[in-house]
């Protein structure tokens, strides 16, 4: 096969399997479509914010694309000293026994929980 075909098949998989991606963003933010299922997230208030994306595909991430399936979590957060710990989706046990071995080093509200606040 000639290098020339390879290409052509290699962009027409890429154009055939653009799949679906799901973002759900929690914070004031302003979501822009850039192209091709890709967004952009801007925090639109001083606080931060947590997107979560789910994709099958080609999938676009914060550390670049990915051909097949991709689940991505991140926080977009301030030079503050707010949420110095974030924590994803823990139990609320852990979480708690956490904040109290923690307690001598970091304030209650430094410890974020799925970056909608502190507990």
């Amino acid at each position: 096969m000639s290098p020339m075909a390879s290409v052509v098949r290699i962009i027409a998989l890429v154009l055939t399997v653009g799949g679906c991606t799901i973002v759900k963003v929690e914070g004031p933010a302003r979501v822009t479509m850039v192209g091709l299922g890709a967004v952009r997230i801007e925090p639109v208030a001083a606080g931060g914010i947590v997107y979560r994306s789910r994709g099958i595909g080609l999938v676009p991430g914060l550390g670049g694309a990915t051909l097949g399936y991709r689940s991505e979590t991140a926080a977009l957060l301030p030079a503050t000293d707010d949420c110095r710990l974030i924590l994803f989706e823990p139990h609320q046990r852990d979480a708690e026994a956490l904040r109290d071995i923690l307690k001598p080093v970091i304030t209650d509200k430094q410890i974020c929980i799925n970056g909608g606040g502190t507990r």
